[in-house]
């Protein structure tokens, strides 16, 4: 009998897992505007001045949003907001707890400054994020407001293509949070890409090298063909990058998630392995899967981009596949 009330009391306090499904409306600038439950109705709404001080903050239940203004997580000890590398205050009117780090590039403007004092139309996630702008077609369109670096985006929303066509400064104003709410990472979206698109991103990404020296050499585009080709080779080799030292050519097709498709990881395997390994310094060219014991020389062009200057500013992931693929080629 007392297992019987027992599972009786269960079934009478029990929740369907739907009932703690909530959906998240955002603004423009990713900030939470309105709260539904699973059937839709909304348990809370929300509203706020520019800095993101609360102006609206009704209730229909006990349900709380932690994940608010332009959808950063707030302390509920502190009431700071956690914008990444820096805490945000948003009831002093605007300011970071903290020094941007990038504050070196913007001289004229307040370290402490949120988004360069213009809360309405932009978003600061944290000071560090950067990245160029392509449409479907792998047009250029722009860089984000902190320059040419990091994960290109792919945007595919006309809106938005039209207005960065007719006012050509607005990418210069918003960050890469904001851009990639109307489009996608470059790694989420290339195997939709036409193989014409992926060539004309990775030339242009590329095509940012002309005149950096490397040893005693000087890259040019017109020493490659003057572009990137897309590999149409076999689709189960494990490349980003090919390279023919004999008709000059780097090939390239977006193949495999070893690391992620940034500015930084693109440029430094096309410089400094490819164009200087394979091309002008010849390493690897007779047998690229013979190790150093088996008279390879493939592991010179891993050797080299670690030790270049380049290699810094690639990622985690980037620099852990170099390493690691050196150490299988160097034994």
């Amino acid at each position: 009998m007392t297992d019987f009330v027992s599972k009786m009391e269960d079934l009478a306090n029990y929740t369907d897992p739907e009932d703690d499904v909530y959906f998240y409306h955002a603004d423009h600038l990713g900030s939470a505007s309105w709260i539904t439950d699973a059937s839709g109705i909304p348990v809370q709404h929300l509203q706020y001045l520019p800095f993101g001080e609360s102006f609206v903050d009704q209730h229909t239940s006990g349900y709380e949003e932690r994940y608010t203004f332009t959808g950063k997580e707030k302390d509920s000890e502190t009431g700071y907001y956690a914008f990444g590398a820096r805490y945000y205050d948003c009831d002093l009117s605007g300011i970071f707890l903290s020094v941007d780090p990038m504050s070196d590039k913007y001289p004229s403007l307040s370290p402490y400054a949120y988004c360069a004092w213009n809360p309405v139309k932009l978003v600061d996630p944290d000071g560090m994020t950067a990245n160029p702008v392509y449409d479907t077609e792998g047009n250029y369109l722009g860089d984000t407001k902190e320059g040419f670096t990091g994960a290109p985006i792919i945007v595919n929303d006309i809106r938005l293509n039209q207005c960065i066509k007719t006012e050509n400064d607005i990418l210069q104003n918003l960050t890469a949070e904001t851009v990639s709410i109307y489009g996608k990472y470059f790694d989420d979206v290339a195997s939709a890409l036409s193989s014409s698109a992926q060539e004309k991103i990775f030339t242009h990404i590329v095509s940012n090298l002309e005149g950096t020296e490397v040893g005693e050499y000087v890259f040019s585009m017109s020493e490659i063909g003057g572009k990137i080709n897309y590999y149409y080779g076999d689709e189960k080799v494990e490349a980003n990058f090919a390279s023919s030292s004999k008709q000059s050519k780097i090939f390239a097709r977006h193949t495999y998630d070893l690391y992620e498709t940034t500015v930084e990881n693109l440029q430094c395997s096309v410089l400094n392995h490819e164009w200087y390994g394979h091309i002008k310094m010849g390493w690897g060219n007779g047998n690229q899967k013979a190790t150093k014991s088996e008279g390879g020389t493939h592991y010179k062009c891993y050797q080299f981009v670690i030790n270049s200057p380049l290699f810094k500013k690639t990622t985690e992931k980037y620099q852990e596949f170099y390493k690691t693929t050196y150490d299988h080629f160097s034994r």
